[in-house]
């Protein structure tokens, strides 16, 4: 796994302080931010870590440098430091921008871990992973919980920590929990393909995230990467299967949702329906417009 810090940023609420050095540098407990979340992707378990710069760069090389020569410090701790390397950006391309160059400049293919480069945090980052493996999801964001959102745009946050959706800010943000973007990202493999098809400069919090979210409502297969797929399957429109999750040879699935370890024997056919969690369908079951939980199987039905 690799790990990316978005640190280009021109850092303009903290002037004048940046205008000597990046928000990234600076220091908190005598320490810059960047050297915590070097850290924080060690404990990850990432083998490389690529800064994506802009603003002040040569300074974060330099700092780089002053640093690989005290990495007797993180052997002390039992950190295995990662490589590091730079994507450079010649022009502001936002934080989606500036993840999507770092993946096409150093041929990055996920999963990835993406964080902000201003971010503090107690996060225990296995845990982080440990979350998005259950989940089976395209990609998995750290929210955290403010009493007052007036300030924030909000993640409405469903059943199982689904993100349902995006709120702008608003002086009328409704009935809480409310919970924002940490700025700390888990994306897989296809959430990283989908970030390399993008062009220019483009937000991942106010335009990536609410629009992967709404792909997953229109022509969509996506196969977990820990999901099976036996021969002659045939996936059509909109198709998730979840981590864990197992179709026998000859499925024919449509606008169907198989979740975590769920299997679907051989020969089934189903459309517009939804396995459940660790739920086995009978081979050569044909249904539609129904839901699979247990041993139960009742009526669906969705919205056009």
């Amino acid at each position: 796994m690799d790990a990316v810090i978005i640190a280009g940023g021109l850092g303009t609420r903290l002037y004048p302080l940046t205008l000597a050095y990046p928000k990234s540098l600076i220091p908190l407990l005598d320490r810059p931010l960047v050297g915590y979340l070097l850290d924080l992707a060690a404990r990850a378990g990432c083998e490389r870590v690529v800064l994506a710069v802009g603003h002040l760069r040569d300074e974060l090389r330099d700092w780089l440098m002053d640093e690989e020569r005290q990495a007797e410090g993180d052997r002390a701790h039992g950190l295995s430091a990662p490589q590091v390397s730079f994507a450079e950006e010649h022009e502001p391309l936002g934080t989606g921008g500036a993840v999507t160059n770092a993946v096409r400049q150093l041929n990055l293919s996920g999963p990835l871990l993406v964080l902000n480069g201003d971010i503090v945090t107690d996060l225990e980052p296995r845990s982080l992973l440990a979350t998005h493996e259950r989940g089976g999801a395209l990609a998995t964001l750290v929210g955290y919980q403010v009493p007052e959102p007036k300030s924030f745009g909000l993640l409405r946050v469903g059943d199982e920590g689904r993100i349902t959706s995006f709120q702008e800010k608003s002086e009328h943000p409704g009935d809480p929990p409310y919970v924002i973007n940490a700025g700390i990202y888990y994306l897989d493999t296809a959430a990283v393909d989908m970030l390399a098809a993008r062009e220019g400069a483009f937000s991942m919090e106010r335009e990536f995230f609410p629009q992967l979210a709404h792909s997953l409502f229109k022509d969509l297969i996506y196969l977990h990467q820990q999901a099976k797929m036996g021969a002659g399957c045939e996936l059509f429109h909109r198709v998730i299967v979840m981590a864990g999750a197992e179709l026998g040879e000859g499925c024919h699935l449509q606008d169907t949702m198989v979740l975590p370890g769920a299997r679907v024997g051989e020969g089934c056919a189903l459309t517009t329906s939804i396995v459940d969690r660790g739920t086995s369908v009978p081979p050569s079951t044909r249904a539609e417009n129904t839901v699979f939980s247990g041993k139960h199987q009742e009526p669906f039905f969705p919205h056009p």
